[in-house]
């Protein structure tokens, strides 16, 4: 099942982890700095802190998931023509190579992004 969803990750373009990272990123800058954009500071900094934090690792996670994801593309696009096989194949099989390291930055991607979320709607 994991591989199966790390397969097709790998049919996803790159250019969509990297815009990911960049909307959550965005996202917590934007909370931070409409936070802080009053005075005095505002009550909740400790979750503004996490939700930056959050918002951090996310970024990181995706934008490295679509790092990866591009490397194999990159790779794939260029052997398929001397093994003689589909492009879209060896992607297939290379995304599924690397299941765990997908499955995992994807995740911690995810989860990140979320906690994200709650943490800029908490009022601790």
């Amino acid at each position: 099942m994991i591989r199966r969803i790390s397969a097709s990750l790998g049919q996803v373009h790159p250019g969509a982890f990297y815009l990911a990272s960049a909307v959550v990123l965005s996202l917590a800058a934007n909370a931070f700095t409409e936070a802080y954009g009053a005075v005095p500071a505002p009550p909740n900094q400790k979750s503004l802190l996490l939700c930056s934090l959050a918002a951090f690792v996310s970024a990181v996670a995706l934008s490295t998931l679509g790092w990866r994801i591009e490397t194999i593309r990159s790779l794939a696009i260029e052997r398929s023509a001397d093994v003689g096989l589909p492009a879209r194949l060896l992607i297939g099989e290379a995304t599924k190579a690397f299941f765990v390291e997908v499955f995992v930055k994807l995740t911690i991607g995810v989860v990140t992004a979320v906690l994200s979320v709650v943490f800029m709607l908490a009022r601790w």
